[in-house]
């Protein structure tokens, strides 16, 4: 553990991107499916709410390299694909 609190919004914001890359990480291996959907849909409601899509978009290209963007699903649609996924 480091011996002074993080003072800078940037070193703050980094350390919480690669926190969540190496979870994003974790979440392709058990179950890619499930995880490509969620930061998917992370990316677009990130959007869709006018905050920008930067940093989720970066872990989703990290965490499934080469891939694009899922299509976004409806409430029923998305439902339906967890069952299909086991969730």
């Amino acid at each position: 553990m480091s011996a002074s609190p993080v003072t800078d919004i940037n070193h703050a914001v980094n350390q919480i991107n690669n926190t969540l890359l190496a979870l994003a990480h974790i979440a392709a291996k058990s179950n890619p499916g499930l995880a490509e959907a969620y930061l998917g849909a992370a990316v677009l409601a990130s959007r869709e709410q006018g905050s920008g899509d930067n940093f989720v978009l970066e872990i989703f290209q990290k965490a499934f390299p080469g891939k694009t963007l899922p299509i976004a699903l409806s409430p029923e649609e998305f439902a339906a694909k967890q069952a299909e996924l086991g969730k």
